[in-house]
């Protein structure tokens, strides 16, 4: 339960989704299941790399569910955008980029962020969150108020609940590479914001997730598209790419090949390879294609 030293004596999240802070009540968390009236066939994820900027996003089909991860906000008022869902799991996005963290809540988005996350935005403007759709979004094990498991007790448990998938070979890092059908109860981190929207679009009951801006490219590089000089944010990408990403798009990659769900990486020159997640070279092609 050490984890839960971050959140006390200040932060409290009560059973009835009360969020409390210096002992008053100031907001309260959206029901996880009322994201299932936002079903759609489609959704497209818009992520941060640099391709991003290549993208005409104005022609993105209206009728799909549009979700925003992380900065992707910078580009609704260039685009019009309006974003369903936006999914927050990054504490240093919330530290680092707060104006941008405002505009996504304001936005009337539904916000799923990760519980620490909830009480950074509490310290920072605790108004907020009474003015915005907030949901619960934690990591399977280091979720609000439950002890966290060694890998060995995480596995046990995590195996025997058909709504957690674990990769075919398990690691080190089993309590962070598997794939999460209810995010009621969490999801598997995967090493990239991206990976956690995917769980939820599932959940919603989207039967194909189009990925814009996933590039996954070395951090030698510029790592997002808003990113530019000293305003450059540290990337974990090249840390996590082979220990947790990449095996958890696997695990991502069997489960479409067993059930109607499918997802398609829009940028060509992510570094995940083709043969995980199909790569589409021009998403307006594929969809005329595919109608």
């Amino acid at each position: 339960m050490q984890h839960m030293a971050l959140y006390y004596p200040e932060f409290r999240l009560k059973e009835n989704r009360e969020i409390i802070w210096h002992g008053k009540n100031v907001a309260s968390l959206r029901p996880i299941e009322e994201l299932k009236q936002l079903q759609k066939d489609s959704c497209y994820i818009i992520a941060t790399g640099p391709s991003i900027n290549s993208i005409d996003l104005n022609r993105i089909p209206g009728d799909a569910l549009l979700w925003g991860v992380n900065g992707a906000i910078a580009l609704a008022a260039k685009y019009k955008l309006k974003f369903d869902c936006y999914t927050v799991v990054d504490a240093d996005f919330i530290r680092k980029r707060f104006a941008m963290v405002r505009e996504i809540i304001l936005s009337g988005a539904h916000c799923l962020f990760s519980p620490y996350n909830i009480r950074l935005v509490c310290e920072r403007d605790v108004t907020l969150l009474s003015k915005g759709k907030i949901y619960m979004l934690p990591d399977l094990n280091e979720r609000y108020n439950q002890p966290i498991l060694n890998l060995e007790d995480f596995d046990q448990w995590a195996a025997q609940d058909n709504d957690l998938i674990l990769p075919k070979h398990l690691t080190h890092q089993g309590d962070r590479v598997g794939f999460s059908k209810n995010i009621a109860q969490g999801i598997f981190s995967g090493g990239t914001v991206v990976y956690g929207a995917i769980q939820a679009a599932y959940y919603v009951g989207c039967k194909e997730v189009n990925i814009l801006g996933m590039d996954l490219g070395s951090t030698s590089t510029q790592p997002r598209f808003y990113d530019e000089g000293k305003n450059v944010c540290h990337s974990s990408l090249d840390k996590y790419y082979e220990t947790i990403i990449e095996p958890s798009f696997k695990v991502l990659a069997d489960l479409c090949q067993h059930e109607d769900f499918k997802v398609y990486n829009l940028s060509p020159q992510s570094r995940l390879p083709d043969n995980i997640i199909p790569k589409v070279q021009n998403y307006l092609t594929y969809r005329q294609a595919t109608g």
